[in-house]
């Protein structure tokens, strides 16, 4: 059994308001998308910004909803890159072309006195800090220009902290404040608390790990993520041209393992434990960064072609009836229930338990992609969805073999463990129910302890003369 991960969500097609007010025939053409989970902002390859916010103010859907709020025109003709929400101080950044816009978060409206700055080549923000400040109340970011990398910080005002003579830079990606960054020859690590520069590899070059300025220029765009609070994953190619390959680098430049990619990928997100890579603008490479295997490749027919592979800011709540459906509690009724219980307490307990079932099957997605024709979101898929059917077929053997390989994922970084952890609650105890049925009582016995089943559950499934009894055996599941 093949279990996959993701599946495709559509967020936006193509409807009216998206079309530019030159050429109504034009496709959207996102670019660059950004949201906190209301708002989402959608940048085009014609400099506009679009402005949706979440239909009826709901966070939840079963189908997803957006009307849109305002348009708004940058640089007209000029791609817009990047979009960094900063609601901290109620501010949204745009870099369209090479200026890098200002306005208020969340209408997109001017700030008074912050004024655009031109010759922007690309922006990044401390991921360790996403969603503060520093204690004077502002936020430091990171800006490269053609000649510098500079740190800015900004409050009410924009104020240089440091800037790095550094040439052409064009990507950057920091964590605390070890920065790296690459441009058209190769990448490095540079450390601003200590103002220290730690050469990495060439972007194209030979097999070494080490840096060796190559003696013209790749061309080649380098590519930069973060994939946890300790690693970056970076993009390079051997000189012979037959991989492509992902280096996971730490804060010091040691490489910990690689992915090899099928082409040279255009754009990369995480969403741990997961990397995926953006492939000929048509489909998305998905790798395990636990142990760099590739699990998944997912086409978007509907996308048409890809422009960009994103982990935003916030996320978009997709809930999943089918799952709801499975894993909501209703309260055991025995025979020895007392039937005066009012109505009142039935309502409020069954409200809790929906409100408790909604929650865990409302699946978080922060990888967003943006096309020609629309942007769509990855949606994590339920894994007790796909088994439940071969739990029907009693196929319990593939069904816990197969949890084996996902417990691995369950860590503390992956957003998605605690809805992981009560479905596989789920499988354990239908496991051990079907087990009961085979009359194999020590199998039984193991699965209903890995699912913290309420071991009255299971009393009640024998007479009530032999309840006693029975329940001096099962006395370890108390």
């Amino acid at each position: 059994m093949q279990f996959l991960h993701y599946s495709t969500h559509s967020l936006l097609l193509d409807k009216t308001g998206f079309s530019d007010s030159v050429n109504q025939e034009k496709h959207l053409n996102a670019t660059a998308i950004e949201t906190d989970g209301i708002n989402l902002y959608v940048g085009t390859s014609n400099g506009y910004v679009y402005h949706f916010v979440v239909e009826n103010g709901e966070k939840c859907f079963s189908k997803f909803g957006y009307i849109i709020a305002s348009r708004h025109v940058l640089l007209e003709g000029k791609a817009v890159k990047s979009i960094l929400l900063l609601p901290q101080i109620s501010c949204v950044l745009i870099l369209c072309g090479n200026v890098l816009f200002f306005s208020n978060f969340p209408e997109l409206s001017p700030i008074s006195g912050l004024y655009p700055i031109k010759g922007v080549v690309d922006i990044c923000q401390d991921l360790d800090k996403l969603g503060e400040t520093e204690a004077d109340g502002s936020v430091i970011l990171t800006v490269l220009t053609r000649r510098k990398i500079k740190r800015i910080r900004i409050k009410d005002s924009i104020s240089l902290v440091s800037d790095i003579n550094y040439s052409s830079p064009i990507v950057a990606c920091q964590r605390g404040f070890i920065c790296c960054v690459a441009n058209n020859l190769c990448y490095e690590l540079i450390d601003f608390e200590n103002n220290i520069k730690i050469p990495l590899f060439p972007l194209q070059g030979n097999d070494s790990l080490h840096y060796n300025s190559p003696s013209t220029p790749s061309n080649l765009m380098p590519i930069i993520t973060s994939i946890s609070k300790s690693e970056f994953v970076v993009t390079t190619t051997p000189s012979n041209g037959e991989n492509c390959i992902g280096l996971f680098i730490d804060m010091n430049g040691y490489v910990r393992g690689t992915v090899i990619f099928s082409r040279y990928p255009i754009a990369l997100a995480s969403e741990f434990p997961f990397l995926m890579a953006l492939i000929d603008n048509s489909f998305i490479e998905i790798h395990n960064i636990i142990d760099q295997t590739l699990v998944q490749i997912v086409q978007f027919p509907f996308l048409g072609s890809i422009t960009g592979v994103f982990r935003v800011f916030g996320h978009c709540s997709i809930l999943i009836e089918s799952l709801m459906e499975k894993i909501v509690m209703v309260e055991f009724m025995s025979s020895r229930h007392s039937i005066n219980q009012t109505i009142n307490i039935e309502n409020k307990l069954l409200e809790e338990e929906m409100n408790i079932a909604v929650r865990l099957s409302t699946i978080p997605s922060k990888i967003f992609l943006t096309g020609v024709t629309g942007v769509n979101c990855l949606v994590f898929n339920s894994f007790l969805a796909y088994v439940d059917t071969f739990l029907d077929l009693k196929e319990i053997d593939d069904v816990l073999s197969s949890i084996k390989k996902l417990t691995e994922i369950m860590t503390p970084e992956n957003i998605h463990s605690e809805r992981i952890y009560h479905e596989f609650s789920y499988i354990y105890q239908k496991a051990g129910f079907i087990y009961l049925e085979k009359i194999l009582f020590d199998d039984a016995i193991v699965q209903f302890e890995k699912s913290d089943i309420d071991p009255r559950l299971i009393i009640s499934l024998f007479p009530l003369h032999d309840q006693e009894e029975f329940a001096k055996s099962l006395n370890h599941f108390a």
